[in-house]
């Protein structure tokens, strides 16, 4: 027979659909939504949960109970807990969502977040590999996200991200993270933006300075690079020389850098794929490749510096020690 609770002590609750387990052995409640599940898959799983349900429970009217079943109350987001809950009981599918996309941030920042609270290692590394996957280390690499962009969630998911790498301290992801933030306008920089679950994530000052200051960094870089990209003459190994094709088309693509150079873009590590597919009916072979490989060596060093292009600028007045 269940035990009757005083509805002050055990305020009413809703039952989660999904993760409800008529025969599970314990109610985590959070917010207004109450979970059913198992005591030993959760202790499995985290350290700080296997910890909690080794603590003496108490007796008698002192011992919380629904339908006969203990209740432990948490101070998290029911939507946060319901998707950590959902990767814990319901498999690796829950990461994400829609076959298209690499992962669902929503879930990846909510199991994150709670795995790192509650010593869930092994979910908060494999979050860590998804949000490290979504900003890799290689132009290669990047480049092949770049043309992919159904992964990359809705953009006011955007500050979210550096915010998460600042708080798992992983200093690359970060300085991507922040990278993408620069391309953001500024109001949305300085104010925030309000993510898929309704919250406003906001920049910390300090990010928000690399961001404001880096758009300036990388605005300089973007022109140098349109300036860099045909610069040089064609390769000895090109398989027309004699004909001047590659070499005329060489010089167009360099006076359009040009033009390009004058315009603002913070987007430097961006591929210039439309470009790079046109090379191969202007040029031959060898001279196609040959300015491809040259844009993507120069894309990886602003990549590698990008710690210095969202340093903070120092007025002109300043004098090096």
């Amino acid at each position: 027979m269940d035990m009757q609770v005083d509805p002050q002590l055990n305020p009413a609750f809703k039952k989660s659909k999904k993760l409800w387990f008529e025969d599970g052995s314990v109610i985590i409640v959070t917010g207004e939504v109450g979970f059913r599940v198992y005591k030993g898959a959760l202790s499995a799983c985290s350290d700080v949960f296997r910890d909690t349900f080794a603590m003496p429970q108490g007796s008698g009217s002192s011992q919380e109970l629904f339908e006969d079943c203990p209740v432990v109350r948490l101070q998290d987001s029911a939507r946060d807990m319901a998707r950590f809950l959902d990767v814990v009981f319901n498999g690796a599918g829950i990461w994400c969502q829609d076959e298209s996309q690499i992962y669902d941030w929503n879930i990846v920042r909510s199991v994150l977040t709670l795995s790192h609270k509650y010593q869930a290692e092994r979910l908060l590394t494999e979050g860590i590999r998804r949000l490290t996957a979504r900003f890799p280390d290689t132009i290669e690499k990047w480049d092949v996200l770049y043309s992919t962009q159904g992964y990359l969630g809705d953009n006011g998911d955007l500050i979210s991200m550096p915010n998460m790498a600042k708080f798992l301290s992983l200093p690359h992801v970060h300085l991507l993270a922040l990278y993408d933030c620069c391309n953001l306008s500024t109001a949305d920089l300085l104010g925030g933006l309000t993510n898929t679950d309704g919250v406003l994530e906001v920049l910390s000052q300090e990010d928000m300075v690399m961001c404001v200051d880096g758009r300036i960094n990388l605005a300089e870089e973007n022109t140098k690079l349109w300036e860099y990209r045909f610069s040089a003459p064609c390769p000895e190994n090109c398989q027309k020389p004699g004909h001047n094709r590659c070499e005329n088309a060489r010089r167009s693509l360099n006076e359009r850098g040009l033009k390009m150079a004058r315009e603002t873009y913070h987007n430097p590590l961006a591929p210039e794929t439309d470009t790079y597919k046109a090379l191969q009916h202007k040029m031959c072979l060898h001279c196609a490749e040959y300015f491809v490989k040259r844009d993507t060596a120069r894309r990886q060093e602003i990549m590698d510096n990008l710690k210095t292009h969202l340093s903070t600028r120092h007025n002109s007045s300043e004098v090096d020690e």
